[in-house]
């Protein structure tokens, strides 16, 4: 599960991540915004159930449950809004998801990882 966790988090985390298969994705190669959000939100709510907090030490924890509040906040509001942007605009422009992307990035500093050295393919690989 933490393997899982953390690369979610690095495809929320990574602007090349985000580049390479958002905005530049193709028919055969190609992820949703939503999707990504999705798997991060359960994920991180996972880490809150009893057989996974020992995996976690507590800067970890405080993060994630950071992330999670974030996310919950976003509201049906961001994602009416994200649908009318192109998917560079979301990417490139929405500060929200900029927020989201660092504070993603902020727990993978907590695990030892920095995205922002990683090719988007070495993310799939994790």
């Amino acid at each position: 599960m933490k393997k899982r966790l953390i690369q979610a988090l690095a495809r929320l985390a990574s602007v090349a991540y985000q580049d390479a298969y958002i905005v530049h994705g193709t028919a055969d190669e190609y992820v949703l915004p939503e999707d990504i959000v999705e798997d991060v939100a359960s994920l991180c709510q996972l880490t809150t159930k009893s057989q996974y907090t020992d995996s976690f030490n507590a800067v970890q924890r405080e993060k994630l449950a950071n992330l999670q509040r974030g996310l919950k906040g976003l509201g049906n509001e961001f994602w009416v809004k994200a649908h009318d942007l192109a998917a560079g605009q979301l990417v490139h422009e929405s500060e929200v998801w900029a927020r989201l992307r660092s504070m993603s990035a902020d727990c993978l500093q907590s695990f030892g990882i920095d995205v922002r050295e990683m090719a988007a393919t070495e993310i799939d690989s994790m």
